[in-house]
């Protein structure tokens, strides 16, 4: 008991920090957009939000590596293994500075293609926008020097100390930003402080996990055998994780690509929104990552079923929340946001709010068959998932445009939860896929439900903006919460995700004394 306890306690520690930082991740995001846009076009934020996703995808070179440091931590911190931490460690900062240099490389590399992603861009000289891609891939390779550190924390069920780090230099780095932005009105200079802002940040952090892990300066060297073995889960992990970053990184490379650029920085603004909420499940999910892997590694199979049906649930009351209220809300607030002339229509509204819910409640079961350890398969689920995408993607993407592209997107979510629900069940759990499967299709049917109730109360409802945006905000809260407590009041999920709410609405009045305890 005092062992899950004390999971329940470290996780519930850094999804405090992980709320936090992503509220205000939120704030200086929404703030600062608008700025960008007013200050220097619309032009700078479509080729900004291009870029990103552009050095996402060449930073596939991370994948792998990155979750195979924290595998791979997982056990030698639960023994208090200091030597093979080090051993890890050491090991993983060789393979991060080969990997910032691949991805300097292959930046410099993919220099003379820009040309064929860029379309309907008029205010810069095609010279400038070279120079502005050139600055994103020092800044992506640079970052490779330091930040390998983070995970030791994520393994440790300490994120929340990079998360405290990565908060304060983000807020600072983005005010300065965007005063030298308004003085100067040069997009590039803008670029050039998020660059000092990042190797700053990334270098205090790994002053902060140094002094937490002093046995971290040893000279250590990972056997022969343990090395073949680390790289052999790399290679299968980058595989297995190339789906994700498929999802994350091609779309707006599509439709820059095949429709516009602008059109890449108008889809850019919803998913800003949407962004908001999966990278919060993000870190939730990494706050509770450790503790998982804990449970997976001590306790029987029951146990284990039962907690990924409470996590999974978890996950889909907040998803539904998030992406109901979006679609009805997103336009009267990208309206008071960034002006009426940025908006998309209903229908691709809808794709973008349905690929919100499935990538969050997906999130456990992708943690769960992480924790399996059973990489083969699921870089063969992921290798197929990730195929299709493109190919749907760019066969619809041609002939209907934003909405072909992001049906692709889809074919990948349900390929993986598909898959991996099947194998999960049946080579770990060794049992029945039947009730964690019914689970899925209710809660997808009682989310169309409430999408098409929005639907209507969305045509039958036309306010001025900010009455719109509140009253429909509103109702939305309020339907979802009545359907998922009709539909599953009774189950244990549901009950388990009462508790836990309360657990944690406690924690945090103790905190600040308005518990009645204090």
């Amino acid at each position: 008991m005092s062992q899950e306890m004390g999971r329940t306690e470290k996780s519930v520690r850094n999804m405090k920090f992980a709320m936090i930082a992503q509220l205000v991740t939120m704030i200086l995001t929404f703030v600062s957009k608008p700025v960008i846009i007013n200050l220097v076009g619309f032009d700078a934020h479509s080729i900004n939000s291009l870029f990103t996703q552009v050095i996402s995808a060449i930073s596939l070179a991370e994948m792998g590596v990155g979750s195979a440091i924290v595998y791979n931590l997982y056990k030698p911190l639960a023994e208090g293994d200091h030597k093979k931490v080090s051993e890890l460690m050491n090991l993983f900062r060789t393979a991060y500075w080969a990997i910032g240099a691949a991805t300097m490389v292959i930046g410099l590399a993919l220099t003379p293609w820009l040309q064929y992603l860029i379309k309907g861009i008029e205010n810069y000289e095609f010279s400038y926008i070279r120079i502005a891609y050139l600055m994103f891939v020092f800044q992506s390779a640079t970052s490779y020097l330091f930040s390998y550190k983070a995970s030791l924390l994520q393994a440790d069920q300490n994120a929340y100390l990079y998360t405290i780090v990565s908060t304060i230099s983000r807020i600072i780095g983005t005010v300065i930003a965007l005063i030298m932005l308004a003085i100067t009105r040069e997009y590039l200079v803008f670029l050039g402080v998020n660059i000092v802002q990042s190797i700053a940040s990334n270098a205090y952090a790994s002053r902060v996990v140094d002094k937490a892990y002093p046995y971290l300066n040893r000279k250590d060297k990972l056997s022969r055998e343990d090395r073949k073995s680390v790289f052999a889960n790399i290679k299968n992990l980058f595989i297995m994780l190339f789906a994700g970053k498929v999802v994350d990184s091609t779309d707006n490379l599509l439709i820059s690509a095949l429709v516009s650029t602008i059109l890449t920085g108008v889809y850019a603004n919803y998913i800003t929104v949407t962004a908001v909420f999966k990278q919060l499940s993000d870190k939730l999910m990494a706050a509770t990552s450790a503790s998982m892997a804990n449970l997976f590694v001590t306790e029987d199979t029951e146990k284990k079923i039962t907690n990924l049906e409470r996590m999974t649930f978890i996950f889909y009351v907040y998803a539904s929340f998030a992406s109901v209220g979006t679609y009805i809300c997103v336009q009267p607030f990208v309206k008071m946001w960034i002006g009426n002339q940025y908006l998309l229509n209903m229908q691709q509204v809808a794709m973008i709010c349905i690929l919100c819910f499935v990538s969050i409640v997906f999130e456990p079961l992708k943690n769960a068959m992480f924790l399996t350890g059973d990489f083969i398969i699921g870089r063969n689920i992921s290798f197929i998932s990730a195929m299709t995408n493109l190919i749907v993607s760019i066969i619809l993407g041609r002939k209907i445009g934003l909405v072909g592209i992001l049906i692709g997107t889809m074919c990948t979510y349900l390929i993986e939860v598909v898959a991996k629900t099947y194998f999960l069940f049946r080579d770990y759990f060794k049992t029945s896929a039947a009730g964690y499967a019914f689970m899925w299709v209710r809660m997808s049917l009682v989310f169309a439900a409430e999408i098409a109730a929005m639907h209507f109360i969305n045509e039958v409802i036309a306010l001025p903006t900010l009455a719109d945006f509140l009253v429909k905000g509103v109702i939305s809260v309020v339907v979802t919460a009545i359907v998922i407590t009709l539909v599953f009041g009774r189950t244990d999920p549901f009950k388990f995700t009462v508790e836990f709410a309360k657990m944690s609405l406690n924690k945090v009045l103790r905190k600040v004394g308005l518990s009645r305890g204090a």
